[in-house]
């Protein structure tokens, strides 16, 4: 996503670019989800790389992610991505209690 948006800016498109992101959520939500949606394909690779059942358990939050595009900016100093979207796919309570804890404590890197 990033490198896709450098290259838009490359390109001198500079029109703002927002990323939807999944909000916490545990990987076998997403992939239900998916399954719904009908993004099979997808969902084989995801299937392949969850090698442990325990990571289809814990739910992902998108900290890291977050704080790998508030990072990136191009050359002019302008941010790649200039919104994101959350979908909260693991539950609004989730979100919400996430959301809250992000705000109050800031992003943590792992």
């Amino acid at each position: 996503m990033l490198d896709w948006a450098a290259r838009l800016r490359r390109s001198e498109i500079d029109l703002p670019i927002t990323v939807g992101l999944a909000g916490p959520t545990k990987l076998s939500d997403l992939i239900r989800y998916g399954v719904n949606c009908g993004v099979g394909a997808s969902l084989a690779v995801l299937q392949r790389r969850a090698l442990e059942l325990r990571k289809l358990l814990r739910p992902v939050e998108p900290d890291s992610l977050l704080l790998e595009i508030a990072d990136k900016t191009s050359k002019d100093g302008t941010p790649l991505i200039s919104g994101i979207h959350f979908f909260p796919f693991g539950g609004l309570h989730d979100f919400l209690a996430w959301q809250d804890r992000a705000l109050r404590n800031g992003i943590q890197s792992d």
